[in-house]
């Protein structure tokens, strides 16, 4: 029988905390061990060549327009309406197609001055190999909405809908004459994919996520509001974030610069009192500055320890059970640790997210 992931991660479950870990035998070699430890790993080699492959497709957009303007062209050089050099698009084509860091070198940037250019951020990351799991180049998601379809057209309308609503507090989602206008226009695009309650946007379904869950209870999650049980310390969750009321990249000229890769002119000017996350301009500022995997993190640090009994309006840990495939649950004299406990669990939250940086590259 071919060897299959399911099958794979199935053996091991069932063969139990010892022997998911070491050869079911009394006694082990050092060669022995080597040798164990050689076919586990060749074994999970072939089980990721003998994946299915899977096929990297793009809307079209890059063939369809010969201008290159339905295509991500920011810190490359543009003409005065917006534009992108086309020499300077083939450099960055070039280097993407080899993947040599000499080509990637070579590319022709927007800004004269090297001290006011902002670089690529780590475009060869999605050419670096994992040696666990998949291989980044196997993995894929579906192409970009087209540059002039309807769905993309409605994204567009939603991210100056998110720009205008930016400081209208979440609580305020239902009542607010801005929050309300969105609603009510979103609703009324064909292209427009976000939940819908009835047909229709509202309320409990704007800027709401696709993914499952993501319409239930309020806006912002617990996760983002509890103190976080990091070890013996407990965590606030008020954040430094930025003044409300300031809008950016209002005038064409700083647009067109920052097209061509400037550094804003101007930066967030600070609030200088610490808060909860509370509207869209609080969730962007922690978004632009979290640790990656800082939200999946803290969740995993709240969801393994116990309630915090000198935090009770927050409520701290909540000690979620174990799952019941977890090998450990029915020994009667181990517990899990390194494997298959809360050290493992913790480093498997954070290590995931180089993997998942390497993919979606």
């Amino acid at each position: 029988m071919p060897l299959s992931r399911r099958l794979f991660l199935g053996g091991l479950a069932a063969a139990g905390p010892v022997a998911a870990a070491q050869p079911n035998k009394s006694e082990q070699s050092e060669t022995d061990r080597a040798n164990h430890a050689y076919q586990i790993r060749v074994d999970a080699a072939q089980l990721e060549r003998d994946a299915p492959d899977v096929a990297h497709l793009n809307n079209g957009d890059e063939d369809r327009y010969p201008s290159k303007i339905g295509n991500y062209s920011k810190g490359l050089p543009h003409n005065d309406v917006g534009e992108v050099d086309l020499n300077a698009y083939n450099t960055l084509s070039r280097a993407i197609a080899t993947g040599q860091p000499a080509d990637f070198e070579a590319i022709t940037m927007g800004m004269a001055d090297q001290a006011l250019q902002r670089k690529f951020v780590n475009p060869q990351a999605g050419m670096a190999f994992n040696l666990e799991g998949a291989d980044p180049q196997r993995l894929a998601m579906p192409p970009a909405p087209a540059f002039s379809s309807a769905e993309q057209a409605a994204d567009v309308v939603e991210l100056y809908w998110q720009a205008l609503a930016r400081d209208v507090p979440f609580s305020d989602y239902a009542t607010h004459p801005i929050t309300q206008a969105a609603a009510a226009e979103l609703s009324m695009l064909s292209g427009y994919q976000g939940a819908k309650v009835n047909g229709r946007v509202d309320s409990t379904t704007l800027f709401r996520g696709f993914t499952a869950g993501d319409s239930m209870g309020p806006y912002l999650s617990q996760f983002l509001l509890k103190s976080i049980p990091f070890g013996v310390q407990f965590v606030e969750q008020k954040m430094l974030t930025v003044q409300s009321g300031r809008d950016y990249m209002t005038d064409y000229a700083e647009w067109l610069s920052i097209q061509n890769g400037s550094t804003p002119a101007t930066a967030g000017a600070f609030d200088p009192v610490r808060r909860y996350v509370r509207n869209g301009r609080d969730m962007a500022q922690w978004v632009h500055i979290d640790v990656l995997f800082q939200a999946y993190f803290n969740a995993m640090l709240m969801m393994i320890a116990g309630p915090d009994p000198n935090d009770k309006d927050t409520g701290g840990g909540m000690k979620v059970p174990l799952s019941a495939a977890n090998p450990y649950i029915k020994s009667r004299t181990q517990q899990g640790f390194g494997t298959f406990g809360e050290p493992a669990y913790a480093a498997a939250t954070a290590e995931i997210a180089t993997a998942a940086l390497k993919a979606v590259w």
